[in-house]
């Protein structure tokens, strides 16, 4: 895949609930992903349906603020209880 900018790849705003239960990729993970399977024009891109890159750095940020954020709510929910 091109990527942003380039010409097989463009992305829409969206609701992150709404990305997150369609298991939808963020557009700045796609580039240099490699389709596992044909995806139809206009069809979201799954996780299931790429393989992404795992050496870059917004990889590595996200990945992180995953585990921050699930640290956070589980600190959070102990302190309610």
């Amino acid at each position: 895949m091109d990527g942003g900018g380039g010409y097989c790849v463009f992305g829409v705003i969206d609701l992150a609930t709404r990305a997150k239960a369609e298991s939808a990729v963020p557009f700045g993970l796609l580039n240099g992903a490699k389709l596992l399977r044909d995806v139809k024009r206009d069809q979201v891109i799954t996780y299931d349906a790429v393989e992404l890159r795992q050496d870059t750095l917004l990889k590595h940020l996200k990945k992180n603020a995953r585990s921050d954020y699930s640290r956070l709510t589980q600190n959070r929910r102990r302190s309610f209880s």
